[in-house]
């Protein structure tokens, strides 16, 4: 969950925590697999469920997407293109803000940024939402087989 001023760390690890029990709940009423010995990690692997954090930045990268194509009425003003020329900087690169305070750290835009800028230039310049969220949902599957494998 984001961190917003006033909410303690610990509350929001604790939500964050129930509602992953839900979630490793409800892999096993799909697939109607009740047995205690049964992997649940494997289970959401095939259903291909994401985690809340990962549904949460998608989200967010969408929301930008969609401000920065126009298809949102947010303005993109705080995001400060980058000027400097770089190897992994493309047209759609912005300057990470700084913060001194986790509340600021953890809000919208420090954190979106850092996550677009992360994003490869054939993500960011995609014709459509729909592509956009389609090449995201894929970068976290890959993501996740790279992780398995190193297990």
């Amino acid at each position: 969950m984001q961190q917003m001023p006033g909410i303690p760390t610990l509350l929001v690890t604790v939500k964050c925590k129930q509602l992953e029990k839900v979630r490793r709940w409800a892999a096993h009423f799909v697939k109607r697999d009740y047995r205690s010995m049964t992997s649940v990690s494997s289970l959401i692997s095939q259903l291909g469920w994401q985690t809340l954090s990962d549904r949460r930045r998608n989200s967010r990268l969408s929301l930008t997407y969609k401000s920065l194509h126009g298809l949102a009425g947010i303005s993109t003003s705080s995001f400060r293109r980058s000027s400097k020329p770089t190897c992994s900087a493309d047209g759609d690169t912005f300057c990470v803000l700084s913060s001194r305070t986790d509340p600021y750290k953890y809000s919208f835009c420090p954190r979106t940024i850092f996550d677009w800028n992360a994003l490869p230039a054939s993500v960011k310049s995609r014709p459509s939402i729909h592509s956009f969220r389609c090449d995201t949902f894929q970068l976290d599957q890959l993501h996740l087989t790279t992780l398995r494998s190193r297990q």
